[in-house]
């Protein structure tokens, strides 16, 4: 459906609660944070449109996740990004495949219009509970830059959904859905690993976070702002990760147990949050090991996690428990896997494991 300007000015005209936000005087992840956070009744939707992302901001869209979710598990969350002028972050994408599997509401797309001149370009975020919504519209790319300090101009709109404005909002909300399901030309497609590998392959993806490089510095035309930004926002930022190299594949890193290893056993046992990433197909698989020989495993699937059925990984890699297996995805159906053992050297990447699992295995995304 093709946005009207004739409901859009209808909508902005007629929404009297309208707020101007000038960053970076006021920061924009702070205020979506300070929203969420106080907004009661709780959200039960939120819906994104970035012409790019990066992984830092993607540390703030998981804040605001963390937020909704807290207050409403069956919240639902749409993101739909850009992949134009390869500004998207490969690791953000990758982090947003992770996170739903931590988030079993949100869903992410990507857009990318084959047509000449038609660049996805929109800045929205948009949040719903069952009687107000709340639009944040205007500049600000889903990137910390974008949400903290770069200069942006954002409108946000206050909305009643049960008064006269609600039903321009809902045909504001009609005519963006477009953006969030896959369509038939295929210029919106869901994200899924084969499609990050994809996109990767064909080099449209950034690698690690953006960053603008310049010849100087410094210009001996202009001088220093005078607008100081806001405060800190709190979150975490793991983003600017500079990647040497062609970047990871998306991998998940196994601390072995007892169980893992007995050779009465020949399984490895997977967490149930890696099942519902959908990391791993639904039924067997192809093992790459360290001398680049393949063999066939059998996964099996149970209500809370699920195995790799293969003695190869006993007989050719001699596992102890407490060694970390690492295991990256090649394809939907190959992986390759080699194994570090426990030692001092590990103990950085054992620290990075979480307890994710029942019987006490310690996982984590490296």
């Amino acid at each position: 459906m093709v946005l009207k300007s004739r409901k859009l000015r209808k909508f902005l005209i007629e929404t009297r609660q309208v707020e101007l936000l000038h960053q970076p005087e006021t920061s924009i992840a702070n205020r979506l944070l300070e929203e969420v956070t106080n907004a009661n009744p709780p959200f039960k939707t939120m819906r994104i449109l970035s012409a790019y992302t990066s992984l830092s901001g993607v540390d703030v869209l998981e804040a605001i996740l963390r937020r909704i979710f807290a207050k409403r598990s069956s919240a639902n969350a749409y993101v739909s990004v850009g992949i134009d002028r390869k500004r998207t972050s490969y690791d953000a994408l990758n982090r947003l495949l992770q996170l739903k599997g931590t988030f079993p509401g949100l869903h992410v797309y990507v857009v990318h219009d084959n047509r000449l001149n038609y660049t996805f370009h929109p800045k929205v975020y948009a949040f719903e509970s069952q009687s107000v919504a709340l639009i944040f519209v205007g500049s600000s790319n889903l990137t910390r830059a974008g949400l903290g300090s770069n200069y942006e101009i954002l409108t946000a709109f206050s909305v009643d959904l049960h008064g006269p404005v609600g039903d321009s909002y809902n045909d504001f909300v009609d005519s963006i859905k477009c953006y969030f399901a896959p369509t038939p030309g295929g210029w919106v497609q869901k994200l899924t690993y084969d499609l990050l590998v994809d996109l990767d392959n064909e080099g449209w993806l950034t690698r690690g976070d953006i960053q603008i490089k310049r010849d100087k510095s410094t210009s001996k035309i202009f001088g220093r702002g005078s607008i100081e930004a806001a405060a800190n926002t709190g979150v975490k930022f793991t983003g600017s990760r500079a990647l040497r190299g062609k970047p990871r594949a998306p991998q998940i890193a196994l601390q072995l147990t007892h169980w893992d290893t007995d050779r009465r056993h020949s399984e490895t046992q997977i967490p149930e949050d890696v099942l519902n990433n959908g990391f791993f197909p639904k039924d067997n698989l192809t093992l790459v090991f360290p001398d680049g020989t393949e063999r066939q495993a059998k996964l099996s699937h149970y209500e809370y996690h699920s195995r790799i059925y293969n003695k190869e990984i006993l007989d050719l890699m001699s596992p102890r428990e407490g060694d970390v297996l690492m295991i990256a995805r090649i394809s939907s159906k190959k992986f390759r896997i080699r194994l570090v053992r426990k030692n001092k050297v590990t103990a950085d990447l054992l620290g990075k494991l979480s307890e994710k699992h029942g019987k006490g295995k310690r996982w984590g995304w490296v």
